[in-house]
């Protein structure tokens, strides 16, 4: 389950997307902190025209630059600081519910997987039985009418067979899908066990 939950913080792409808007957001805080850069400007008229000309050229040139007032840069970074904040709590509360997402699509596998087990076991036992009341049919141990009833039921176990194999495979790309697989791998599988954690009954020290 460890496996699965660090290799779904690194893939997923839920996750993927907003740990890059986290890292957009911080860097708005070094625009925040641009300071605003001088122009200058030159201009010149006719340029072009002969040096004896009765219209003799002229240039102009201007520097100019904005100072903000009212502590203004102050107060923009102080906004692009907290909206980094929330955007990084955004982003571990997101990364939060994705981890028990996995978690859980993790520990439903393992019980589809279980109940897959369980269900082949029923159906390959059952029909085991079914070639051995077939062979007491034909030794006229039981009668026809006691085999078909016997044979009818084998249905009841193809189907919980099928039912548990479409609950594995649903089980299975969900988990997938949670990991940041393109597409569902058919060999896909995961080992775990169901065992419940073991609880301490000791009483605390007063």
């Amino acid at each position: 389950m460890q496996q699965a939950v660090d290799l779904a913080r690194v893939q997923n792409p839920s996750l993927l997307a907003a740990d890059a808007h986290v890292t957009a957001t911080r860097q708005s805080e070094i625009t925040a902190g641009l300071r605003v850069n001088p122009n200058f400007n030159l201009t010149g008229s006719d340029v072009s025209l002969a040096a004896n000309s009765n219209n003799p050229y002229f240039y102009s040139g201007q520097v100019s630059r904005l100072f903000e007032r009212g502590q203004k840069r102050r107060w923009r970074l102080d906004i692009a600081h907290s909206t980094t904040d929330v955007t990084r709590s955004q982003y571990a509360d997101q990364e939060r519910q994705a981890v028990l997402a996995v978690k859980t699509s993790f520990t439903q596998m393992l019980g589809a997987k279980g109940a897959f087990d369980l269900a082949k076991q029923n159906l390959d036992d059952y029909r085991k039985t079914i070639d051995l009341s077939r062979e007491r049919m034909r030794a006229g141990d039981i009668s026809a009418t006691d085999f078909k009833r016997l044979d009818l039921q084998l249905a009841q176990f193809e189907s919980d067979y099928d039912n548990a194999h479409t609950n594995l495979v649903q089980a299975s790309e969900q988990l997938q899908t949670l990991l940041g697989y393109d597409r569902p791998h058919p060999g896909f599988d995961i080992t775990g066990s169901l065992d419940p954690p073991s609880i301490s009954t000791t009483p605390p020290a007063c």
